[in-house]
């Protein structure tokens, strides 16, 4: 992984016993979404299991696990960055911090200690981002530009 300028934060690789932290993760990250379509708890509960399943598959089969990290403050487990590293291009595969952490810089100061790794390899960063994400906002802060769309994502390029 990657060295941080903050010493209570770090980046370990993910293993195993992670995967019920990661899960609730990513149902946190789904939250505001799956409220707005009135769904019951257990009917959001068993989408969010299959989702969260489907994309750990697809992210595996497409990118490998091998730089899947969680990050950590203080020791505890508050977010995940999984970068998947090419020569030329790196590729955020998923960068996601849990609600306690969000918006004090924890994201911010991953994103710029990748990109000052990728400007020594001399690599571009892309990366996908849903239109309404906030985290939108911070990429673009950094320099990423828009390079395609979907329907519900932009898909973003840093260039160093």
């Amino acid at each position: 992984m990657f060295s941080l300028p903050d010493p209570r934060l770090r980046v370990r690789p993910a293993a195993a016993p992670d995967q019920p932290f990661l899960r609730d993760l990513y149902a946190s990250t789904r939250r505001d979404e799956l409220a707005r379509w009135g769904w019951t708890p257990k009917a959001e509960a068993a989408f969010l299991d299959m989702q969260w399943r489907a994309q750990q598959l697809a992210y595996a089969a497409r990118f490998g696990t091998d730089s899947d990290g969680i990050v950590l403050h203080d020791e505890a487990p508050i977010g995940r960055i999984w970068v998947h590293q090419q020569a030329a291009a790196w590729h955020l595969v998923d960068l996601a911090i849990i609600e306690q952490h969000r918006g004090r810089g924890v994201g911010r100061a991953l994103v710029c200690q990748l990109q000052t790794a990728a400007r020594g390899a001399g690599a571009q960063i892309t990366l996908q981002v849903r239109r309404d994400n906030r985290a939108r906002r911070l990429y673009e802060r950094l320099g990423f530009q828009v390079t395609g769309q979907t329907d519900l994502d932009l898909e973003m390029a840093w260039t160093p």
